[in-house]
């Protein structure tokens, strides 16, 4: 008489849940001594906790980077779950499998605020390691916890640099991370997707046919025709290429036209001789030009012999430039 007694239950919860499931028990009491005495309503109510679930927000420093720039990424991780994980691997790729193209990482630039094991991913060996090879072999980070309890969360940046001939678009990043839930099962996911967009960059080359880059302003950056006595048709030949990151829209022109003596045609024509029309006589459109393409750019004067000497002196010299119609700061001369 008077006594109490305690009744315990053990359950073993199915893998897979996500939390917030629940289940119920309505326990009754009955008297052996007399069934007529009998305790109902003693409801019992499960609730299972959310599972360990990781969250991972991918980010980048700047929107736009121009090619030669460095670029900082960071990876925000936090266990979002009512349960720990363990065993959490999160990956990042560089320049490998579609992620980050055209970049390198910057050695030394890898930071976790919560310790644990670095790895690199050394592309000559297709497989991660802990001392970090040269950076030309770096194609992935990796950062290795043993455990990350519910409500835990840090972050983790590393640096890329873009390549200097990178062409203008956009590169792309995602983070992934496996761990371990509560219920032992394996779990993986990807962040979201980070972008960064790598900025025009127009780089016009003009030079005598056949040395394009040729230094400006140099000897070598001229084109130079000595003339019969009864030529009536003097034509000097430029190379055009360009050397920027995108496909660019060029224009050739005279740039000192007024020096053109009266009496003297003058025409801009391709490496076929077929004439090239622009907004005026001294200008030419060449169109769009690709990353690397080099173009023959003509300018064909005629003249009668005795009008190709009405100028002083013995020689006659002329500016001819190329320009950007994207970047009109993008312009670079060749002397005739």
């Amino acid at each position: 008489l008077g006594e109490s007694v305690a009744l315990v239950l053990a359950a073993d919860l199915p893998p897979g849940l996500v939390g917030g499931e629940t289940a119920h028990l309505d326990l009754v009491a009955t008297s052996r001594a007399d069934t007529s005495f009998v305790d109902r309503g003693n409801v019992v109510r499960l609730i299972a906790r959310d599972e360990a679930r990781i969250a991972v927000v991918k980010s980048a420093d700047r929107a736009m980077a121009l090619p030669g720039e460095i670029v900082s990424w960071t990876i925000d991780f936090s266990n979002d779950g009512e349960r720990g994980a363990t065993d959490i691997t999160l990956t990042d790729f560089i320049d490998y499998s579609g992620m980050t193209d055209g970049t390198e990482f910057v050695p030394g630039s890898f930071f976790s605020s919560l310790p644990g094991t670095v790895e690199y991913f050394d592309i000559d060996v297709s497989d991660w390691v802990e001392i970090a090879p040269s950076a030309e072999r770096i194609k992935g980070a990796r950062l290795r916890l043993g455990s990350l309890s519910a409500g835990a969360g840090g972050s983790i940046t590393f640096d890329t640099r873009v390549d200097p001939g990178h062409q203008w678009g956009d590169i792309f990043n995602i983070a992934s991370v496996e761990f371990t839930g509560g219920d032992s099962q394996l779990y993986s996911l990807d962040s979201n997707e980070a972008s960064v967009l790598i900025g025009q960059v127009s780089s016009l080359l003009l030079g005598p046919a056949g040395y394009p880059d040729a230094p400006e302003g140099s000897l070598e950056d001229r084109v130079v025709v000595t003339m019969g006595s009864t030529d009536s048709i003097c034509t000097f030949w430029h190379e055009l290429r360009n050397d920027g990151n995108y496909i660019d829209t060029v224009r050739v022109a005279l740039a000192d036209s007024a020096s053109i003596p009266v009496g003297w045609g003058v025409e801009f024509i391709d490496g076929s001789e077929i004439p090239i029309a622009g907004p005026s006589p001294f200008t030419a459109d060449l169109g769009a030009v690709g990353i690397g393409q080099t173009r023959l750019v003509g300018i064909r004067f005629r003249a009668t012999p005795e009008n190709f000497r009405v100028f002083p002196g013995r020689e006659l010299e002329f500016a001819v430039e190329s320009r950007s119609l994207v970047d009109p700061a993008s312009v670079n001369g060749v002397l005739d």
